[in-house]
């Protein structure tokens, strides 16, 4: 009985304590201000940062770990990390480079839309409108 006890407590050290590794740290922007809310994927468990940037993700296997971190208006970031002990990866995101030439709204309107202006019915045309940086 003894050795069933001592077999027991081995197996569930073993199997408790193989692949259970910690990928943390903090995210911010170029300014060093921290960036809520944002998106970090593995192929196992994904998560996001809290308000102060930092984000913790537990129980992660041993080996190589690909990692994408992600916020709106940034370059995502893609990197692999080898994940034989706890990792501390903190990363700076850099703004997204995507600019519009311009911006073209249009609005449809119904063919015999009659409109009451300046106390007069007046035809209704449609419109465009062009937004330029």
């Amino acid at each position: 009985m003894r050795y069933f006890f001592i077999l027991f407590f081995l197996l569930w050290f073993g199997f408790s304590s193989y692949g259970q590794f910690t990928l943390s740290g903090t995210i911010t922007n170029e300014k060093n201000q921290p960036l809520t809310g944002s998106h970090i994927h593995t192929q196992y468990l994904n998560t996001v940062s809290n308000p102060i940037g930092e984000f913790e993700i537990n129980g992660l296997p041993k080996g190589e770990l690909r990692v994408y971190i992600s916020y709106l208006g940034y370059a995502t970031c893609d990197t692999l990390v080898d994940m034989t002990q706890d990792v501390v990866l903190n990363v700076q995101l850099k703004p997204s480079e995507t600019k519009l030439e311009s911006v073209t709204v249009k609005q449809k309107q119904p063919k015999s839309a009659v409109v009451y202006r300046n106390n007069a019915f007046q035809k209704r045309q449609s419109s465009e409108t062009v937004l330029k940086p």
